[in-house]
Protein backbone atom coordinates (compact mmCIF):
# COMPACT_ATOMS: atom_id res chain seq x y z
CA UNK A 1 0.00 0.00 0.00
CA UNK A 2 1.05 3.85 -0.13
CA UNK A 3 1.67 5.64 2.69
CA UNK A 4 -1.12 8.31 3.23
CA UNK A 5 0.21 12.12 4.11
CA UNK A 6 -2.13 14.20 6.57
CA UNK A 7 -4.37 16.07 4.54
CA UNK A 8 -3.91 14.53 1.36
CA UNK A 9 -6.44 13.49 -0.74
CA UNK A 10 -10.26 13.81 -1.28
CA UNK A 11 -11.01 15.39 2.03
CA UNK A 12 -8.38 18.37 1.49
CA UNK A 13 -9.92 18.99 -1.97
CA UNK A 14 -13.54 18.87 -0.83
CA UNK A 15 -12.79 21.49 2.18
CA UNK A 16 -11.09 23.86 -0.25
CA UNK A 17 -13.77 24.13 -2.70
CA UNK A 18 -16.40 24.42 0.32
CA UNK A 19 -14.48 27.34 1.45
CA UNK A 20 -14.58 28.82 -1.90
CA UNK A 21 -18.20 28.48 -1.70
CA UNK A 22 -18.70 30.37 1.57
CA UNK A 23 -16.53 33.19 0.61
CA UNK A 24 -18.17 33.77 -2.79
CA UNK A 25 -21.20 34.08 -0.27
CA UNK A 26 -19.35 36.78 2.08
CA UNK A 27 -18.34 38.79 -0.77
CA UNK A 28 -21.36 39.67 -1.47
CA UNK A 29 -21.84 43.56 -1.68
CA UNK A 30 -24.75 45.78 0.29
CA UNK A 31 -27.78 46.84 -1.35
CA UNK A 32 -28.81 50.51 -0.94
CA UNK A 33 -30.45 49.76 2.73
CA UNK A 34 -26.74 48.50 3.93
CA UNK A 35 -27.94 45.63 4.21
CA UNK A 36 -26.63 42.17 2.35
CA UNK A 37 -29.61 41.01 -0.71
CA UNK A 38 -31.52 38.11 0.84
CA UNK A 39 -31.73 39.27 3.98
CA UNK A 40 -34.73 41.20 4.51
CA UNK A 41 -36.22 38.05 2.89
CA UNK A 42 -34.95 35.63 5.64
CA UNK A 43 -36.27 38.04 8.38
CA UNK A 44 -39.84 38.34 7.63
CA UNK A 45 -41.95 35.46 8.53
CA UNK A 46 -45.38 35.98 7.50
CA UNK A 47 -46.63 37.35 4.08
CA UNK A 48 -47.16 40.80 2.97
CA UNK A 49 -50.17 42.56 1.57
CA UNK A 50 -48.29 45.11 -0.63
CA UNK A 51 -49.90 48.10 -3.14
CA UNK A 52 -47.25 48.00 -6.02
CA UNK A 53 -48.63 50.75 -9.02
CA UNK A 54 -52.08 49.76 -10.11
CA UNK A 55 -51.58 46.01 -8.55
CA UNK A 56 -52.19 44.13 -5.35
CA UNK A 57 -49.18 41.54 -4.45
CA UNK A 58 -49.24 39.04 -1.72
CA UNK A 59 -45.70 38.56 -1.02
CA UNK A 60 -44.88 35.39 0.43
CA UNK A 61 -41.43 34.08 2.40
CA UNK A 62 -39.70 31.51 1.29
CA UNK A 63 -41.36 28.69 3.77
CA UNK A 64 -44.84 30.29 2.47
CA UNK A 65 -43.62 29.76 -0.95
CA UNK A 66 -42.84 25.54 -0.22
CA UNK A 67 -46.13 25.32 2.41
CA UNK A 68 -48.19 27.08 -0.27
CA UNK A 69 -46.64 25.16 -4.03
CA UNK A 70 -46.86 28.59 -4.70
CA UNK A 71 -45.20 31.77 -6.00
CA UNK A 72 -46.40 35.59 -4.85
CA UNK A 73 -49.65 36.88 -6.48
CA UNK A 74 -50.18 39.56 -8.24
CA UNK A 75 -53.58 40.77 -9.00
CA UNK A 76 -54.94 44.28 -10.58
CA UNK A 77 -56.58 47.09 -8.21
CA UNK A 78 -59.69 47.19 -10.40
CA UNK A 79 -60.51 43.48 -9.56
CA UNK A 80 -60.62 44.42 -5.78
CA UNK A 81 -64.44 44.45 -4.96
CA UNK A 82 -64.14 44.00 -1.18
CA UNK A 83 -61.43 44.03 2.03
CA UNK A 84 -62.80 42.79 5.24
CA UNK A 85 -61.08 43.02 8.40
CA UNK A 86 -61.20 39.35 9.81
CA UNK A 87 -60.73 39.09 14.00
CA UNK A 88 -60.49 34.74 13.61
CA UNK A 89 -58.93 34.44 10.32
CA UNK A 90 -57.97 30.84 10.73
CA UNK A 91 -62.25 29.96 10.72
CA UNK A 92 -62.18 31.93 7.16
CA UNK A 93 -59.48 29.84 5.91
CA UNK A 94 -61.02 26.53 6.90
CA UNK A 95 -63.48 25.87 4.39
CA UNK A 96 -64.38 22.15 2.46
CA UNK A 97 -62.84 21.82 -0.82
CA UNK A 98 -59.31 20.13 -2.50
CA UNK A 99 -56.59 22.17 -0.88
CA UNK A 100 -52.95 22.25 -2.67
CA UNK A 101 -50.50 23.54 0.04
CA UNK A 102 -49.94 22.88 3.93
CA UNK A 103 -52.69 22.84 6.75
CA UNK A 104 -52.10 22.44 9.92
CA UNK A 105 -55.95 23.27 11.46
CA UNK A 106 -55.33 26.42 13.66
CA UNK A 107 -51.60 26.51 13.43
CA UNK A 108 -50.88 27.12 9.92
CA UNK A 109 -52.75 27.39 7.01
CA UNK A 110 -51.07 28.32 3.15
CA UNK A 111 -52.80 26.82 1.05
CA UNK A 112 -55.39 27.14 -2.39
CA UNK A 113 -58.19 25.86 -1.96
CA UNK A 114 -60.39 24.63 -4.29
CA UNK A 115 -64.44 24.37 -3.43
CA UNK A 116 -67.26 26.77 -4.47
CA UNK A 117 -64.59 29.41 -4.44
CA UNK A 118 -61.43 29.53 -5.48
CA UNK A 119 -59.35 30.59 -1.74
CA UNK A 120 -56.17 31.00 -1.34
CA UNK A 121 -55.27 31.15 2.75
CA UNK A 122 -51.27 32.46 4.23
CA UNK A 123 -52.48 32.37 8.15
CA UNK A 124 -50.06 31.35 10.71
CA UNK A 125 -50.41 31.09 14.44
CA UNK A 126 -48.74 34.03 15.49
CA UNK A 127 -51.37 36.22 12.96
CA UNK A 128 -54.63 34.98 13.79
CA UNK A 129 -56.43 38.38 12.87
CA UNK A 130 -56.29 38.83 9.25
CA UNK A 131 -58.07 40.34 6.06
CA UNK A 132 -60.39 38.60 3.54
CA UNK A 133 -59.80 40.05 0.06
CA UNK A 134 -62.88 39.21 -2.68
CA UNK A 135 -61.61 39.73 -6.30
CA UNK A 136 -63.98 39.59 -9.46
CA UNK A 137 -62.55 38.32 -12.42
CA UNK A 138 -59.25 36.88 -10.95
CA UNK A 139 -57.92 33.60 -10.37
CA UNK A 140 -58.99 33.15 -6.98
CA UNK A 141 -61.94 34.41 -5.60
CA UNK A 142 -60.16 35.54 -2.49
CA UNK A 143 -57.58 35.77 -0.48
CA UNK A 144 -57.59 35.13 3.23
CA UNK A 145 -54.50 36.76 5.07
CA UNK A 146 -53.13 36.47 8.47
CA UNK A 147 -51.25 40.00 9.57
CA UNK A 148 -50.91 41.78 12.76
CA UNK A 149 -52.49 45.09 11.45
CA UNK A 150 -55.59 44.35 9.26
CA UNK A 151 -56.77 47.67 9.50
CA UNK A 152 -53.98 49.18 8.13
CA UNK A 153 -53.47 47.58 5.57
CA UNK A 154 -57.40 47.48 5.06
CA UNK A 155 -57.31 51.31 4.59
CA UNK A 156 -54.17 51.35 2.51
CA UNK A 157 -55.63 48.73 -0.24
CA UNK A 158 -58.86 50.97 -0.05
CA UNK A 159 -57.14 54.07 -0.31
CA UNK A 160 -55.27 52.73 -3.28
CA UNK A 161 -58.51 51.71 -5.10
Amino acid sequence: MYPRTPGAGRSRLGRDRYRSIRLSFASVPPSESGRFRGSTERRRSVADLVVDGDELVLRLTRAEKLEAVHGDLREPLSSVTGVEVLDDAHKAADMLGFKVGTRIPGVVEVATVHGARTVFAAVHRDTPRGLRVSFSGAAQDEWVVGTTVPEEVAAAINAAR
